[in-house]
């Protein structure tokens, strides 16, 4: 990533580490005069009286905000695409998505039109849109980086959606992650949750030998593609044969469906309760969440709907018991690798749509979030990185990172 000389700003010294660098930034993050509108309609005309957290912060740093990314209706979707603004198409083959919610970031950053955009995640928002894209993200940990002034929620409910969303970088390189987290990340007033604990200094990796690498290629119940098992594999084999100690291996006490149902289940405890009750009815009924869904998270949605105060309660207990095993399971590892999704980037299809994925018919919400939503769940960081094709479409990989501070 290159940017304007920073040694001197108008005859003066200047620390700012993005000074000149022109970025854009998701649809969903407040911009003060700029329009905001979440892909959502009755927003359609809503301008923002004051900047989102992380708008400020690269501001700040001296960035050149030239443009916002298009989102999915209130970012809640894997493809990109809603009526205000229309459809994204990824810059490989217009052909096909650009994954979502961060769709338009991804999009953005992959076609060389920005060098670096600042997404949100809350199900694989950043992860997903890397993958389809062939670039970089990072997902980091939970409360790491403020999310004041993201929509959703909506205006009026500032802190409406407290647990699982995170702001998240993408780019072209990780040394641009690790550039832009040190800019947005930190304690902010308007987002008390984030602690104030400090980023450390750059940490430099371990020579290869002594690398302990978990992966896994697969979860269970959704399959990937032979491609994506392939580069799982030619990356991990890469590690191994540059001196890495690689294990195939999985965390204790971890049920992937388990997993999936919970995070379903207090998604929606989250996030419907930023919402009004006119709207989580409207989202619940767009999504098809019922109790006799096929797909677990959707049952767990249908009861994070009407949750009650005991059974959140009860929710968080067996969080903290996945999120203790992931811990355990991380003391013993550097990294974990396992795919981002699926599949490479799927065509562009109806809403909530069925793909093929081996022989096996799967949503292609579920499909696409069921790799990244564990990781939302738990709160760890992970970073995508690029590692091959499937034809001419990119097939990344996904490296988590824990207990972390990234």
């Amino acid at each position: 990533m290159r940017r304007r000389d920073g040694s001197t700003r108008w005859g003066r010294k200047t620390e700012q580490p993005l000074w000149g660098l022109p970025v854009t930034m998701k649809e969903a993050w407040s911009m003060k005069g700029i329009r905001t509108t979440g892909g959502y309609p009755p927003m359609a005309d809503y301008v923002p009286d004051r900047d989102a957290t992380v708008v400020t912060r690269m501001r700040d740093a001296g960035a050149i905000l030239f443009g916002k990314t298009n989102v999915p209706l209130l970012s809640a979707d894997s493809q990109t695409y809603n009526d205000i603004f229309g459809r994204t198409d990824n810059p490989w083959n217009t052909d096909r998505t650009p994954g979502g919610s961060s769709g338009g970031s991804a999009a953005a950053v992959a076609s060389g039109m920005s060098p670096l955009d600042i997404g949100s995640d809350i199900a694989g928002s950043v992860r997903i849109p890397a993958h389809y894209c062939g670039i970089y993200s990072l997902k980091p940990t939970e409360r790491r980086v403020p999310t004041a002034g993201h929509v959703p929620p909506l205006p009026g409910s500032p802190r409406g959606v407290r647990r699982f969303s995170v702001a998240g970088p993408l780019a072209r390189s990780v040394d641009d992650l690790e550039l832009a987290l040190r800019v947005i990340a930190g304690p902010d007033a308007r987002d008390v949750d984030i602690p104030p604990v400090p980023l450390p200094g750059r940490v430099e990796s371990p020579a290869l030998n002594r690398m302990r690498v978990a992966y896994s290629d697969q979860f269970g119940h959704v399959p990937v593609t032979a491609d994506t098992t392939r580069v799982i594999h030619d990356a991990v084999d890469r590690l191994a044969h540059g001196g890495a100690h690689v294990v195939k291996a999985a965390p204790d006490g971890w049920t992937f469906m388990e997993v999936w149902e919970l995070f379903g289940f207090l998604y929606w405890a989250v996030v419907g309760s930023a919402l009004s009750p006119e709207i989580d009815a409207a989202e619940a009924e767009y999504a098809g969440f019922t109790p006799t869904s096929p797909d677990a998270f959707s049952r767990g949605a249908a009861r994070g709907i009407n949750v009650s105060l005991r059974d959140y309660g009860q929710g968080m207990l067996q969080r903290d018991r996945l999120v203790n095993a992931l811990d355990s399971f991380l003391e013993d590892y550097d990294v974990w690798i396992c795919p981002v999704t699926a599949t490479p980037a799927i065509p562009h299809i109806p809403h909530m749509s069925d793909v093929q994925v081996g022989s096996q018919t799967i949503n292609y919400f579920e499909m696409g979030t069921y790799y990244c939503m564990p990781f939302n769940l738990s709160g760890h960081p992970v970073v995508v990185i690029p590692a091959g094709f499937s034809g001419r479409r990119p097939a990344d990989r996904a490296a988590i990172r824990g207990p972390a501070v990234g």
